[in-house]
């Protein structure tokens, strides 16, 4: 019969692995996973010895200094419900680095077994979002992502490729079947990475790859070796460059319009709206040329059930919608243009789809041509909302201008957003009524608790690899390296599901040694 210490050994590899499964899952099973793993730990006892152990582990309780910052900037906070709840999001930064630092050691098997929950959770994900994007006839895959946003599993995915690469290289020999099925899991990843059309999955995991290349082929091998990565490195740039050029070179065509040649009225005898000014294109086609919103309206109306007036499904006015898809045929927008749609694309556009080139289903070239939109729209009107890269760039503006009022002391825990909307209804931004964060989570450190935040920030997150050794380990600078790429474009730990995929994953490859503990 198993002993008492044995059993709770047995049930915290079961909690690392419950949570570890839920990750690229359920915000819900996430949690009830770390209130397992917190209920097995204080069943467990000894809690007097735990803590003597946890702080004698400096690397751990330097890494919670983190939670305790947030709980410092409570004092001086000016919206004490958003600060309480930023403290009950940013849990798992205090929870979990004090359980596993101070819980049992764990063998191979059990670690490989919380690495085979996390793949099998992302793999469950992935399969089933694909399914349902095609059994709905989505248009857009992440729309299917309803329990967790599509760029935090990006992240799953990224990591989850470079652990099953471990797998395959592992010193521990597994049999051929294994590190074939292991190898074609990470070849379906990459490609949900695309499928997703995930900027910042696909940029992570390409910059992620070549550090690693660029750290372990400097540190371990000759000259020549270094000169073949440079050289390879620089055939892949090159590569890139050339996808990326191609891209824009169709992107920028524009048909040739001859302004003494152009018809001023429809069929109909109603007369067009032309605005030369506006360069506005879909596939090559100038948006504001040939408008009749006096055919458009009523030839609408007649077709569907959203009113010209209204907005799509997507939030956006439809009419824009309407006039985009209509362009993007090489129609003209009036009511021969909109009688010629078939009803499968009349339900597209109430559903949000600006582009006939949207329809395609996935693929990385659609959305770098729709970012290029953005930046084309945001150039002529100076409006970010709807488009994720101008928003960013117009609340990394802002921020930065809040930075340097709020220097030294930043604006406290659970403040940023009012601060950032309020300096924004200042400025008369389009993006004053959207209540959004900085999208960047180094810049929300700064803000919140101002640079010498940000520094001992920093601090918290590299004192313990480098007091452990472990920045140069494989699986943690994978992880860290994904985890640090994406703070430069996403709030990582302002979101449940983002501060435990963060916290859980940095303290397992820094903490759970699955061959030696130590607690310096």
């Amino acid at each position: 019969m198993p002993s008492r210490r044995e059993i709770h050994a047995a049930l915290y590899v079961l909690g690392l692995a419950g949570l570890a499964f839920s990750t690229p899952l359920f915000v819900f099973v996430m949690s009830i996973s770390q209130f397992f793993l917190l209920a097995n730990w204080l069943i467990e006892g000894k809690l007097k010895e735990k803590f003597k152990t946890f702080f004698k582990n400096k690397p751990a309780w330097i890494f919670t200094l983190i939670y305790l910052m947030h709980l410092v900037g409570i004092f001086y906070s000016n919206d004490l419900h958003h600060a309480i709840d930023d403290l009950r999001i940013k849990i798992p930064l205090l929870a979990l680095p004090i359980i596993i630092s101070t819980s049992p050691k764990i063998n191979r098997k059990s670690f490989h077994l919380i690495l085979y929950a996390h793949i099998l959770g992302t793999l469950f994900y992935s399969i089933t979002s694909t399914y349902l994007f095609y059994k709905g006839n989505n248009t857009d895959i992440r729309d299917v992502f309803i329990y967790i946003s599509h760029i935090r599993f990006s992240l799953n995915v990224c990591l989850d490729i470079f652990i099953l690469f471990y797998l395959i290289f592992e010193k521990q020999i597994f049999p051929p079947w294994a590190k074939i099925l292991f190898l074609f899991v990470a070849f379906w990843f990459i490609y949900c990475l695309f499928f997703l059309e995930s900027f910042t999955g696909i940029t992570i995991l390409i910059i992620s790859t070549i550090g690693l290349l660029f750290i372990y082929i400097f540190k371990k091998t000759k000259h020549i070796s270094c000169v073949f990565f440079i050289l390879f490195l620089i055939i892949i740039m090159a590569g890139v460059s050339l996808y990326l050029r191609n891209i824009y070179k169709d992107f920028s065509k524009r048909e040739i319009i001859d302004k003494n040649k152009v018809e001023y009225l429809t069929k109909n005898g109603n007369p067009y709206l032309h605005d030369f000014d506006n360069k506005m294109t879909e596939n090559g086609y100038y948006t504001w040329l040939y408008v009749s919103y006096e055919e458009l309206e009523p030839a609408w109306n007649q077709r569907s059930t959203i009113k010209f007036d209204s907005l799509d499904y997507k939030g956006q006015p439809i009419k824009f919608t309407l006039i985009r898809f209509l362009t993007s045929k090489g129609l003209r927008k009036d009511q021969e243009g909109v009688n010629s749609l078939l009803k499968e694309e009349i339900s597209l556009i109430e559903d949000g789809v600006a582009n006939i080139g949207y329809v395609k289903k996935g693929g990385l070239e659609k959305r770098i041509k729709n970012v290029l939109w953005e930046y084309e729209h945001y150039k002529i009107t100076h409006d970010p909302r709807g488009q994720s890269l101008m928003q960013r760039i117009e609340l990394w503006q802002t921020s930065f201008r809040l930075i340097k009022k709020y220097f030294f002391t930043g604006v406290g825990t659970g403040d940023v957003k009012n601060v950032i909307t309020a300096q924004m209804h200042l400025e008369n931004s389009h993006l004053k009524d959207a209540g959004l964060h900085p999208h960047n989570q180094f810049i929300t450190i700064t803000l919140t608790f101002g640079v010498p935040g940000l520094l001992l920030f920093l601090f918290c997150l590299l004192y313990p690899p480098i007091k452990r050794k472990k920045i140069s380990e494989y699986l943690f600078l994978s992880f860290f390296l994904i985890a640090m790429l994406s703070m430069f474009t996403e709030d990582t730990l302002e979101t449940q599901a983002g501060v435990t995929f963060f916290t859980f994953f940095y303290c397992l490859f820094m903490f759970v040694d699955n061959k030696t503990q130590t607690n310096s």
